[in-house]
């Protein structure tokens, strides 16, 4: 969840009535583009493939990375072209860059 990122030494800020739950971006560094994130929130896949679409094209225009952090395990590695990062993976990482390292794989595949 959004304290898993915190961990990671991301800063988090939640929205509201947005295409995407939360904005993560690292404390310390300017280099790692910002994520948007989707979190788990007992959504269907149907839903999610519905969010992916807002959520790629606003990832697009702010040069940040969207994934979805997810707890459903029937669901791929991927919704669309985006990211799907199970919460058990995120609590797994012992930094940043394994999740920023994960996140591309699963982009690429």
């Amino acid at each position: 969840d959004i304290n898993d990122l915190s961990k990671l030494g991301y800063g988090v800020l939640s929205t509201n009535k947005s295409p995407f739950d939360a904005v993560a971006k690292m404390k310390s560094s300017d280099e790692q583009s910002p994520l948007l994130t989707n979190v788990e929130k007992n959504r269907s896949e149907k839903t999610l493939k519905r969010m992916a679409i807002p959520l790629k094209d606003l990832s697009m225009v702010t040069t940040s990375e969207p994934v979805f952090i997810i707890n459903n395990d029937k669901i791929k590695e991927s919704i669309g072209t985006i990211p799907v990062i199970k919460s058990w993976e995120l609590k797994e990482f012992e930094n940043s860059k394994e999740l920023i390292k994960m996140i591309k794989e699963r982009k690429e595949n």
